[in-house]
């Protein structure tokens, strides 16, 4: 995809180039425009097919044939990737995925398109190992960890939220929490995000990363203390909590981990929620004596 916009930008910039300096095969006024189209878009993609043909062929016969321009360009994302995909490069990725959200980019998807290809890779060796050895020759990947970003109604960790809210002094947050509680059991918390909201929010975009970040330590220490198993069946839908973990690992353990993640990232998010209610609250009261004043 990446290669493919950056030929859309190479081919794009050609034809603005040939078209300002009149750059083209010339034909006579009286041939029929559509032949007169073909014959100037001549040049132009001759410009850019052979650049690209010769690079593709330059890598080829640099790397022995094993790489092309694609699988050169991936490979040279790989290499960082490794990096980062190791438990300590998990917390900090996923950590910045939070923080993308806060701005308003989908940090959870871009990590997605990134990660698939390990999660899958984990999956498939998982599904082999417990295929010829059972639950104890499962290994655990430190990209299983991602996982944990949404544990408990979606990135962030957001349904403690949306459970502190029902009780909320303000209308604003009990209104958003009573729409966002069922659709945060399946992993959905766009009512959170936008709602609350919690992007371009500083009281609130805090916890949403220090939650995900405290969620996934706790996970750690499950995996590492054997209460959890790696996944090896892969669940590619949303499931209300613990159903796709059940499903994944057939282990019931899994299932009410999702569960139990809800009291620590409950203690990350309360001492904010009160912050933001009694300042919202705060606000609804003033506009109230205002308008009754008016």
């Amino acid at each position: 995809m990446f290669i493919g916009f950056l030929c859309v930008f190479v081919v794009c910039q050609i034809e603005k180039f040939c078209i300002a300096h009149n750059i083209r095969v010339k034909m006579p006024d009286v041939c029929p425009p559509s032949l007169v189209n073909g014959f100037t878009a001549i040049l132009p993609l001759a410009f850019a097919l052979i650049p690209m043909y010769a690079l593709q062929i330059i890598i080829q016969t640099a790397t022995g044939g094993a790489f092309g321009i694609c699988s050169g360009f991936m490979a040279i994302l790989a290499a960082p990737l490794n990096a980062l995909t190791s438990v300590p490069g998990m917390f900090v990725i996923c950590g910045f995925a939070g923080l993308l959200w806060c701005f308003g980019i989908h940090g959870t998807m871009i990590l997605m398109s990134v990660l698939m290809p390990l999660m899958m890779q984990a999956l498939s060796a998982n599904a082999a190992a417990y295929a010829q050895g059972g639950i104890e020759a499962l290994t655990f990947y430190p990209v299983s960890l991602f996982g944990a970003m949404a544990l408990c109604g979606g990135t962030g960790n957001t349904l403690p939220l949306a459970i502190f809210g029902l009780k909320a002094k303000s209308e604003q947050i009990r209104a958003v929490s009573k729409i966002a509680l069922v659709p945060g059991w399946f992993g959905i918390n766009e009512p959170m995000t936008f709602g609350m909201p919690i992007m371009y929010n500083p009281i609130l975009c805090i916890p949403y990363v220090l939650a995900i970040l405290v969620v996934m330590l706790c996970t750690l220490i499950g995996y590492q203390t054997g209460w959890l198993i790696p996944a090896f069946v892969p669940i590619m839908t949303l499931m209300p909590m613990g159903f796709a973990q059940f499903f994944g690992t057939l282990r019931w353990q899994n299932a009410i981990w999702d569960y139990l993640m809800l009291i620590p990232a409950g203690i990350v998010w309360y001492p904010f929620f009160k912050v933001y209610d009694n300042q919202l609250y705060k606000k609804e009261q003033e506009t109230k004596a205002a308008e009754n004043q008016a």
